[in-house]
């Protein structure tokens, strides 16, 4: 009797030890799939959905040498640098490699609050771990030309090896020091290296902008848009390319106007123009036209129908809203409630 319950318990002992097992291995198969997933999102510059990635990482029991340190990346490409200093603690026992990588992330975290003794401090921490001295490198340089001191910075770059860090440093030194034609060349070293490098790409387009080459900057920000249609240097570079190279003769006629016009009655011609604009795909020179004619004529509802027309154009439900109640408040006329409820609708079913 004593025996049959001795091989019963063997046995349970057995079933429960291949069940712990088993789910140690899922458990372990889980938080390698959040982590990839976690990274995923940083490389598609989604860091929302890599924070929460991370989070069930944690909760799954990933370890800390594992969490922070895209924990960290995620906070910090949402620019929450307070969740950042709240959330990213070192553990108790830290192997060296992990102090090298938080005392990078916090230099990067100071840099971006303009603390640049706690940046200088953390990078030159960085500096004591020997696989993260040239990234260390590269952040103390950063820290020396926020601080305009752009010798001290291509000093330091003289002791780094990542080509591309450099040439973006390089890149910037020149820019700062209104050397558009060498930043340009800086950075488009870089874009041989990486060629999908965001900053990179913008950082060429607007000193192309700036040496009067339009062709060659439409053709990087087209590049940079489809990237990060949102960014809002993208935005903004497009809206200086639209301003300084607009072909279309839109600008002349909208500061032609009387700016206490009240009523689109008269203007026909230039709703065909931004209608044509719209129509072809030229929605940073609607857009950039629109914003003008807002701020010349801003009791004319065309400014505001014309941006509405072209936020829905790029599915902007929220922004076609706002523009076309603004049209609409200002001349009420039955196309405008129109397309007014189309966007309002569009808007509700997302």
């Amino acid at each position: 009797m004593l025996r049959r319950r001795l091989i019963i318990f063997c046995g349970l002992w057995a079933i429960i030890s291949v069940v712990d097992a088993e789910s140690d291995a899922v458990r372990r198969n889980s938080v390698a799939e959040r982590l990839a997933l976690c990274q995923l999102h940083l490389e598609r510059r989604d860091p929302v959905a890599a924070e929460r990635e991370c989070e069930l990482a944690r909760q799954l029991g990933a370890s800390p040498s594992a969490v922070l340190p895209l924990l960290g990346r995620s906070l910090l490409a949402q620019g929450d640098t307070a969740g950042f200093f709240c959330r990213i603690k070192p553990p108790n026992l830290i192997s060296t490699r992990l102090r090298g990588i938080l005392a990078l992330l916090y230099g990067q975290a100071y840099l971006m609050m303009k603390k640049f003794d706690g940046a200088q401090a953390s990078f030159t921490e960085a500096l004591r771990v020997k696989e993260f001295y040239g990234a260390a490198r590269i952040g103390l340089a950063w820290v020396a030309i926020e601080q305009n001191q752009l010798d001290r910075a291509a000093q330091e770059i003289d002791q780094a090896t990542s080509p591309v860090e450099v040439g973006m440093v390089r890149g910037e030194i020149f820019r700062r020091r209104a050397q558009p034609a060498a930043a340009r060349a800086a950075f488009a070293q870089v874009l041989t290296h990486d060629p999908h490098h965001l900053n990179a790409r913008l950082g060429k387009a607007a000193m192309e902008l700036a040496l009067g080459a339009a062709d060659a900057a439409r053709a990087d920000l087209a590049l940079a848009a489809a990237a990060a249609p949102d960014h809002p240097l993208v935005k903004r570079l497009q809206e200086l390319l639209a301003d300084q190279y607009d072909d279309s003769g839109l600008l002349p006629q909208i500061y032609a106007l009387d700016r206490n016009l009240s009523s689109s009655a008269t203007l026909q011609p230039l709703a065909q123009a931004l209608a044509e604009s719209v129509a072809a795909g030229r929605m940073q020179v609607a857009l950039l036209a629109a914003r003008r004619l807002q701020e010349w004529a801003p009791k004319v509802a065309l400014g505001y129908a014309t941006e509405g027309a072209v936020r829905m154009a790029q599915r902007d439900w929220l922004g076609a809203v706002r523009a076309l109640t603004a049209a609409y408040q200002r001349e009420p006329t039955a196309a405008l409630a129109a397309n007014l409820a189309i966007a309002r609708s569009a808007k509700n079913s997302r």
